[in-house]
């Protein structure tokens, strides 16, 4: 029964191919938003900040020495920096915090799921463009 769906199982892992692992996993966040799973899209869009850094500097995307050490760069720098890519980890950061919490934490324009969703699908925009102008 299972081989009856490998074709439309192909046919669909075939919509996150992309040149490199960072440019996948956007397209998986993308996926994620557009299938209103916003909490997934949020955890997916950090981890392709780190992949996209990882790439651009040669680290092995899966070492978790690796990306624990970018982590804890981006939280550093992200509240002062003017650079794209810092100012995107603090919202994405803020906003994945803010939904972590079920909304309990404060009270503003992105404290509803509605608009929770808006933000999110321009968090992935502002990341595939703050991304492409970072690589190599």
């Amino acid at each position: 029964p299972l081989g009856l769906l490998l074709d439309r199982i192909a046919g669909m892992a075939s919509a996150f191919v992309e040149p490199t692992l960072w440019e996948s996993h956007l397209k998986v966040a993308e996926w994620y938003s557009r299938n209103k799973r916003f909490t997934q899209s949020l955890l997916v869009l950090r981890e392709v900040i780190i992949t996209c850094l990882c790439e651009n500097t040669g680290s092995d995307p899966y070492d978790l020495d690796v990306r624990e050490r970018i982590t804890a760069e981006l939280n550093e720098q992200c509240q002062t920096s003017k650079d794209p890519i810092h100012r995107l980890w603090n919202r994405v950061r803020r906003i994945r915090n803010n939904v972590g919490h079920a909304f309990m934490k404060q009270k503003d324009d992105e404290s509803t799921p509605a608009k929770m969703a808006g933000r999110i699908r321009e968090l992935i925009d502002e990341a595939s463009l703050a991304l492409k102008g970072k690589e190599r």
